[in-house]
């Protein structure tokens, strides 16, 4: 009766013990996971910050050849 109670609690140990370790491997690679995420988001952003630029600067561009485009009909 000994022996099988210790086999028992031996493997309740172990299956603990394993299913701890996957939990955190599961956890571990959720927070991997996560931070690519946030990564990928940041990147993203900067992205996105860099073509609202171009598209102020192209504004601005088109405006000037307008501007002198307007200056070079009138001295027509």
């Amino acid at each position: 009766m000994g022996v099988i109670l210790f086999f028992v609690g031996y493997l309740t140990f172990k299956w603990i013990k394993v299913r701890r370790q996957t939990l955190r491997e599961k956890f571990l690679k959720e927070i991997r996971e996560a931070e690519k995420e946030i990564e990928d988001v940041k990147k993203f952003r900067e992205r996105v910050r860099e073509i609202r630029e171009l598209e102020e600067k192209a504004e601005k561009e088109e405006e000037r050849l307008k501007k002198e485009l307007w200056q070079k009909k009138e001295k027509f």
